[in-house]
């Protein structure tokens, strides 16, 4: 009996990357441009382009008063899989709210059926005051004064 081979053969290699952006995509290019023997049948091997599928995590700033706006346009969705404890586990560090269903329909163009999003939460931005020292705020820079957490 013949040993069978094919897409059940591949593996994944999860890995984090940091750095300037250039830098990242010419690495990520870098490794797609490579491709490796993979053996197709008993007799028959062809090449196979490494697949890079990044999993970023991102923070999205915006005016709170555009929250439903936002959601239309990211459209987050609720953490599967292997993602459900990561989801858990960084909405516990960074003291995340649950992310509110939206209220407006999905904007249209913005994210592609081919790009998954999923949801770890929200929060309010901390408002910082600057002040400045004996100075007068609208003529001085920030980088002259103090700051006050509010």
């Amino acid at each position: 009996m013949a040993e069978e081979y094919g897409i059940g053969d591949l593996m994944h290699l999860y890995v984090g990357v940091r750095g300037h952006q250039d830098y990242l995509e010419r690495f990520k290019n870098d490794l797609l441009a490579q491709y490796l023997p993979y053996r197709l049948t008993d007799n028959q091997i062809g090449m196979m382009q490494l697949g890079v599928r990044p999993i970023e995590f991102w923070e999205i700033v915006f005016p709170e008063e555009h929250l439903q706006t936002v959601l239309s346009m990211v459209q987050p969705q609720q953490p599967q899989g292997m993602f459900k404890f990561l989801a858990a586990t960084l909405k516990r560090l960074l003291k995340l709210q649950s992310i509110p269903k939206t209220t407006l329909p999905a904007h249209p163009f913005i994210r592609p059926d081919s790009v998954g999003v999923m949801g770890f939460g929200i929060k309010k931005d901390q408002k910082v005051m600057y002040t400045a020292k004996n100075k007068d705020v609208s003529t001085t820079g920030i980088l002259d004064g103090e700051r006050e957490h509010i």
